[in-house]
């Protein structure tokens, strides 16, 4: 049997969608402004903390060594590094930068950069910096490695970002290598008197030592191979054979003007120096 049940039309509010005696009774809870306003600032409050959080990176210290191709400590070697950071845009790759400074290798080739914190964007709209050697030089060995970072694809026998570990080569006896790395450094010097990356924070005494390492690297350069003949360097082989033809020609000529290594070093970089040279502690 089915009751039907008659509810006092009394008992129905205004707008006919609730029953007085039930929200009247004893103990029912109402949701009421006050508690909607708790509510709200806690909301507000957890969003700000994971703002918050989104927005800083730790960056532990990190330790790394330097040897020569024998696995001996480069006892000489310099480093300068800054962060590197990326930025959300769906067109193109978009980046920041953070600045960083100059660190001198130990006896045994080591060098250590401290742990760091960095404000930005909350993430996606910045991904926290990452290290950045811009430039790992040894005056003695006449080489460098740059652009290295945490992504940077391992290459056996020069690079090991996870174990710390940075390999150069002896490039005194081979003018072509020594001639790239004298060009890398050039350029991140270049930087360094600017300032440059991000407002580099290094002392004016670092900036001119490293500037006055330059320069006489490019005289020992000079005073080594300045009769050494120069020979054409085969262009990559990801080339077409009518580039690398064309490649091939260009520097057939050039070397029928500039013969030896020393006069070309002398044209190409030492104007560069000269500038460098008038820059640091401005």
């Amino acid at each position: 049997m089915i009751e039907s049940v008659v509810r006092d039309p009394a008992a129905i509010d205004e707008c006919g969608k609730g029953d007085k005696r039930m929200a009247d009774r004893p103990g029912r809870k109402r949701w009421g402004w006050r508690r909607l306003g708790r509510l709200t600032l806690f909301a507000l409050g957890a969003i700000a903390v994971l703002a918050l959080v989104a927005s800083v990176s730790i960056l532990p210290a990190k330790t790394f060594q330097v040897v020569d191709d024998g696995g001996r400590g480069v006892p000489d070697a310099v480093v300068v590094y800054h962060y590197h950071g990326y930025r959300f845009n769906p067109v193109c790759t978009s980046t920041y930068d953070r600045p960083g400074s100059i660190v001198h290798a130990d006896a045994e080739g080591r060098f250590r950069i401290p742990a760091s914190v960095h404000w930005h964007q909350p993430s996606p709209l910045e991904e926290g910096p990452e290290l950045t050697l811009d430039l790992v030089y040894s005056p003695r060995l006449h080489a460098t490695l740059g652009t290295i970072e945490a992504r940077s694809d391992r290459v056996p026998g020069r690079l090991d970002w996870e174990q710390g570990l940075l390999t150069l080569a002896d490039h005194t006896d081979d003018p072509a290598a020594w001639d790239r790395s004298l060009s890398w450094l050039l350029y991140v010097v270049g930087d360094v008197v600017q300032d440059l990356p991000a407002g580099l924070d290094a002392s004016p005494d670092d900036k001119r030592r490293l500037v006055e390492a330059t320069a006489a690297d490019l005289d020992a350069f000079v005073a080594r191979h300045a009769t050494t003949p120069r020979a054409v360097i085969p262009p990559p082989e990801t080339w077409d054979a009518e580039r690398r033809a064309e490649s091939v020609h260009n520097q057939e000529e050039n070397l029928a003007h500039e013969p030896f290594w020393g006069p070309y070093e002398e044209r190409m970089w030492r104007d560069d120096v000269r500038y460098l040279a008038r820059e640091p502690g401005k």
